[in-house]
């Protein structure tokens, strides 16, 4: 692995190197603190009022390295922010919000163990990622996503004008991944939407598989 390997080279390019070593083990020691927290959290199941509080203000303490880190903690982050913006938790958000952290705890769990697998070297994601437009556009979500429930990863497609199918099919233009998958994806059981995607796009179909990430980010820049 990259963060493994120290270069043999000048004192200037290593000790550049030593830093951002230290910034890794850093991201990775914040993303462990916040599993374990998660895993607290959830020993019951479910989510109370209090611990959301309290989770808050564990992703508030580590904002700046979650800025650095970002993606899918930054979103997560977000996420919380927005279930607190009303001042008030409901039931619905706060199933959410358990929903969420089971799946952020799922993937921790996928990352650690990764080394001891045998991960599949197939990936179904468009590379390059396409650029997004949503116009007219058909879209088909998979995954549990970062950004929230389907519904309101929906909505924002929705809004801007695009479709929503619940299936894969030969009219769909963009299946959205989102950023928790399964454990399946680590041996390319990638599921029945991905596939038939990757189906349909090597029959020339212009189909895309497009990550939570790239989604979010065309989200954010407004060039739609």
């Amino acid at each position: 692995m990259a963060r493994e390997y120290f270069l043999n080279v000048s004192p200037a390019v290593k000790k550049r190197f030593q830093v951002q070593r230290q910034q890794w083990s850093k991201s990775d020691n914040v993303v462990a603190h916040l599993g374990a927290f998660a895993a607290g959290i959830l020993a019951d199941g479910a989510v109370n009022e209090a611990e959301a509080t309290a989770l808050r203000g564990l992703l508030r303490k580590h904002q700046t390295d979650i800025e650095r880190i970002g993606w899918p903690l930054k979103s997560l982050t977000d996420r919380v922010e927005a279930i607190f913006e009303d001042g008030i938790l409901t039931p619905e958000e706060l199933t959410e919000l358990a929903t969420l952290l089971k799946a952020f705890c799922a993937d921790a769990e996928n990352g650690r163990s990764e080394e001891e697998d045998q991960p599949s070297a197939r990936t179904p994601l468009d590379e390059p990622q396409p650029a997004i437009t949503f116009t007219g556009k058909e879209f088909v979500l998979t995954g549990k996503f970062a950004f929230g429930q389907k519904s309101l990863v929906a909505a924002e497609i929705i809004e801007r004008g695009g479709e929503i199918s619940i299936n894969t099919r030969i009219s769909t233009n963009y299946v959205v991944v989102g950023s928790f998958c399964s454990e399946g994806w680590k041996y390319g059981d990638f599921g029945t939407k991905v596939e038939l995607a990757m189906e349909l796009r090597e029959r020339g179909l212009p189909i895309a598989i497009v990550s939570e990430e790239s989604w979010s980010s065309t989200l954010m820049s407004k060039l739609w």
